[in-house]
């Protein structure tokens, strides 16, 4: 146990250490969205979490709350890290249940690795990442739970406390069930194989649907009670959804695609899917063998279930492999048994070191590059200063068609309610709304600047002007860049426009935004 400890111990400075060059890092779009949300988050207004609209769960918005009452984006990276140490920690854990000190040394290197790669937007505090070490507790303890000689009252706190751990994972993304998933198929295979007796098969199954229930509960009674609720909840978690992959299929498919392929690349240069065909095509884990066939189902179900997971929403964003965290966890443990045997088992080192070395080399890169450049997340730096010089007090910014980021850095106040692209062409696909915020009676001067479009990807409708006429009127998302007085109808206005820079206005052509003061 003490060295295990000592090798956890290692795994998991080594995964903050790697995060810290990415400690005073800009702000990714989610993670301003989402900062934005939590920040006017008070109850009252029409979605969940008031004004502005987000298809999240509470217990991520509260994360990012939390972040921000303690100081913004540095206590969001400090936070980061406590939980990327809980995961290895609960991935040491795992491998010590399955392989002894080996096991807890490799699963819990593979994690600190993979949870800090560059190539995977790993330094970003996002749902998959935030989620895994809660996925992977609930598999640890229902491990520990099926592995006690007799059930126990021990055993059933543990099932209980496996089902609420597996349950909240979904109040940080809410299709991310996958610790559920693992436990129910590995307590019911270790029934099927007379590993345990069939009547505590039903009664651990029935503890964790307690644990996951009791979270559902507490879930239903907030937004009863503290939101608007359960039918907003529902519409906005799950309805949107369905209605999101309407817009997604209707609409150009070549960036998703493109997306897919890069996703699929980035699977097998991170090790990710070197590291499961080995696990699965070996079919047996280290330690104690009586497990092996219950924990290769029940590890394969929960990547199964996950991938299912990232095809739906078919937006391939790469950071969806860190939703694989806790299966590479389960695999890399796995894999450093005594036990397995084979031609491959001599592949298992390089394979494991492989996902490790990738992430730490794709960290450390990724620091050197952003160091150099300063542009992680696209040539951001100079909206930002302009929207920053160009504000004045009480000012409100409109950053059409996502960029969230923009308007969090700025440090101003949206003034439209969908935040992200995506929202956009799904519950606002006329505009209407982005109209009506833009020539609201309390807004007397507006400032459009930038572009509607410079790639050209959907066919939503922005906000325009015509500056011969002063009509404000609706162009395509492929109209050119203008940088244009927005109200209507025109006349003397005592401010004078921003001050666009070229620089400004080719950064917002190429990344697609426009921006107004409200």
């Amino acid at each position: 146990m003490a060295a295990a400890l000592r090798w956890v111990g290692l795994a998991a400075v080594l995964a903050v250490g790697l995060r810290i060059p990415y400690l005073t890092h800009p702000l990714s779009p989610d993670e301003g969205g989402y900062l934005l949300v939590a920040r006017q988050w008070d109850g009252a207004g029409p979605h969940l979490y008031g004004e502005l609209w987000v298809d999240r769960p509470p217990l991520l918005l509260a994360f990012y709350r939390l972040a921000d009452a303690l100081g913004g984006v540095l206590a969001l990276r400090l936070l980061t890290c406590v939980a990327v140490v809980a995961l290895v920690a609960v991935a040491g854990w795992v491998g010590w249940q399955l392989a002894g000190s080996r096991g807890a040394a490799w699963a819990a290197f593979a994690v600190a690795g993979l949870s800090a790669s560059r190539m995977i937007a790993a330094q970003a505090a996002d749902t998959e990442l935030l989620a895994a070490p809660l996925v992977l507790l609930c598999c640890a303890l229902v491990l520990a739970a099926v592995r006690q000689p007799e059930l126990t009252i021990r055993a059933l706190a543990m099932a209980v406390a496996a089902g609420a751990a597996g349950a909240s994972a979904a109040l940080l993304k809410q299709n991310i069930m996958d610790g559920l998933v693992f436990g129910a198929v590995l307590v019911v295979a270790y029934g099927i194989t007379r590993r345990i007796p069939p009547g505590d098969v039903g009664r651990l199954l029935a503890a964790g649907a307690v644990g996951a229930a009791a979270v559902a509960a507490l879930l239903v009674g907030w937004a009863q009670w503290f939101s608007p609720g359960v039918d907003v909840l529902w519409a906005e978690l799950y309805g949107f959804r369905n209605d999101a992959l309407v817009v997604i299929l209707d609409q150009n498919l070549d960036p998703p695609l493109q997306r897919l392929a890069l996703l699929l690349e980035l699977s097998v240069v991170t090790g990710v899917i070197p590291l499961l065909v080995l696990y699965f095509s070996v079919g047996r884990r280290g330690g104690d063998s009586r497990d092996s066939g219950p924990v290769l189902a029940a590890t394969a179900a929960l990547a199964v279930y996950a991938v299912i997971g990232m095809a739906l929403g078919l937006s391939f964003w790469s950071q969806y492999l860190l939703g694989l965290l806790p299966a590479v966890a389960i695999a890399s443990a796995a894999l450093a048994g005594d036990e397995l045997a084979g031609r491959w088992a001599r592949l298992r080192p390089a394979v494991v070191g492989l996902v490790a070395i990738s992430g730490a080399v794709a960290a450390v890169a990724g620091a050197l590059v952003y160091a150099g450049t300063g542009y992680p997340f696209g040539p951001t730096e100079e909206l930002v200063a302009w929207l920053r010089s160009s504000a004045r007090e009480g000012d409100q910014v409109v950053v059409t068609y996502g960029g969230p980021h923009l308007i969090a850095e700025s440090g101003l106040e949206p003034a439209y309610p969908y935040l992200w692209s995506l929202g956009v062409r799904t519950l606002d696909p006329d505009g209407e709304r982005l109209e009506q915020t833009l020539s609201r009676p309390d807004a007397p001067r507006g400032w459009w600047s930038g572009t509607t479009s410079g790639r050209g990807r959907w066919t939503t409708p922005g906000i325009s002007r015509t500056p011969s006429t002063g009509a404000t009127t609706r162009s395509p998302r492929s109209a050119t860049s203008r940088s244009t007085c927005a109200r209507a109808p025109c006349g003397p206005c005592p401010r004078p426009e921003p001050a666009a820079t070229a620089d400004v206005q080719d950064v917002m052509t190429n990344e697609g935004h426009s921006a107004r003061f409200l």
